[in-house]
């Protein structure tokens, strides 16, 4: 949902973004694909992932803390899940499709953040909703968005996952990860 000035509202951008991220999922659940093309798209996946859980980290979960106090534990519970599921992104990117390591970590990374956003869906975002009003969801929104194209684009299981820390040094890690990416793409296409 976008307002008239072009910002998106933070709930919705966040649902368009979980069903962007399971419709992926979806697509390797149906292991019909060439390794190749599921390795890109695990490469895909986590990129879209590691961003999507960065800017959560930084604008959403202050915002519930903040806003909705009774929501602090299940914050918690999120960072925990975040911190798990890095660790599991981290592996499966040095793991190849052939293996049959690769789908167990695959399956349980899906599972592991379809219920998150099951979680944030059902128990965090409606709370949020109501105690926020559509100019401030409107304006964590678009610092989102803003915030994504700058986050990293890799797992960092040590990284920091709460403010102020995180909002300082994911920048950076956002920068270092997109040469890497750079790097990386072009010693594959002048191969």
């Amino acid at each position: 949902m976008t307002t008239t000035n072009g910002d998106e509202e933070l709930i919705q951008a966040i649902h368009d973004e979980q069903h962007e991220i399971e419709g992926m999922f979806d697509e390797l659940d149906l292991d019909m694909a060439s390794p190749e093309y599921r390795r890109q798209l695990v490469d895909h996946i986590i990129a879209t992932l590691v961003r999507h859980i960065t800017v959560k980290e930084q604008y959403l979960y202050p915002e519930v803390r903040h806003r909705v106090p009774d929501r602090s534990v299940l914050v918690d519970r999120m960072l925990d899940e975040h911190a798990r599921a890095d660790e599991t992104m981290k592996e499966l990117e040095h793991t190849s499709p052939s293996e049959t390591r690769f789908n167990q970590l695959l399956g349980s990374l899906a599972d592991r953040v379809r219920q998150g956003f099951d979680t944030e869906r059902e128990r965090m975002l409606p709370q949020l909703e109501a105690a926020c009003g559509a100019d401030h969801l409107n304006q964590l929104g678009a610092k989102m968005a803003l915030a994504k194209d700058s986050a990293p684009t890799h797992p960092h299981p040590g990284a920091p996952d709460k403010p102020p820390s995180n909002l300082i040094i994911d920048p950076g890690i956002g920068i270092v990860d997109r040469i890497r990416d750079a790097l990386t793409s072009s010693h594959v296409s002048g191969s």
